[in-house]
């Protein structure tokens, strides 16, 4: 379906035709398996083959006897690697060595496309994340929570099937931030100018004011020494005989 949206974007029908089409079927995709080997893998210390005849395979024994070695065989196999193991936080290659040989060995499968027989199947997380359905696997995702951030967002892309966009938006980070501009060099200088536009303009604002109260004080200087008065009144006579002295000379 998501590749469909991706595809069709609002052109896409509103109601899904799902049909079985064999003549569609990629010619590569893996219709079934068919066999796997283990050898110095988990509890499987010699080399096993296990053949998958029928459409079901039911597992069973006693404790001890492999059947969680075999499904976890099955699940590195085909996603290269075990969920049991990133929960505990163990390394996949300390995980799947087997005790006794002190080695490890990852399992080859084979299965069957829709033209050829016995291949050898590569992992693919992304095509088989979801073929496994078990208890502690529908647990483990109820408690997503429980892992890394990292993990978290990873599984719930592939739930969706965003994978590739999930990929693409995680790989930004802050060191790109200088070299984006964002705010733009004419609009930060324009920013700048107009601050000290506005400085200017609040100092002119203020000069009437200032005036006013210069004029107040001398007003009061004045009235606490009068003689200041005279003497400036007189200044003033001086300077005007002059200036008329000059203008008749």
């Amino acid at each position: 379906m998501a590749k469909l949206i991706v595809d069709k974007g609002e052109a896409a029908p509103l109601a899904l035709e799902i049909a079985a089409d064999e003549a569609n079927v990629n010619e590569k995709e893996i219709v079934r398996l068919t066999k796997v080997e283990v050898e110095h893998f988990r509890g499987f210390s010699e080399r096993h083959s296990f053949e998958f005849k029928n459409p079901y395979t039911f597992v069973y024994g006693p404790n001890g006897t492999g059947k969680s070695s075999l499904c976890e065989a099955l699940e590195y196999g085909l996603l290269a690697s075990i969920h049991e193991a990133e929960s505990k936080r163990i390394p996949v290659s300390d995980y799947i060595r087997n005790a006794t040989s002190r080695k490890s060995a990852k399992p080859v499968l084979y299965g069957d496309t829709a033209e050829e027989k016995g291949i050898e199947v590569k992992a693919d997380p992304r095509t088989f994340e979801f073929c496994f359905i078990e208890k502690n696997r529908i647990d483990g995702f109820a408690r997503v929570a429980a892992n890394t951030p990292a993990a978290q967002q990873a599984r719930l892309a592939a739930l969706f099937g965003l994978e590739e966009f999930n990929a693409f938006a995680t790989q930004f980070n802050e060191s790109l931030d200088p070299y984006l501009d964002c705010v733009g060099k004419k609009g930060k200088d324009l920013a700048d100018r107009t601050k000290g536009i506005a400085g200017h303009q609040v100092i002119l604002e203020g000069l009437p004011v200032k005036a006013k109260t210069a004029e107040t004080r001398g007003a009061v200087l004045l009235g606490k020494y009068p003689e200041c008065k005279d003497l400036e009144n007189q200044g003033s006579s001086n300077r005007s005989r002059r200036q008329r002295w000059q203008a008749k000379g």
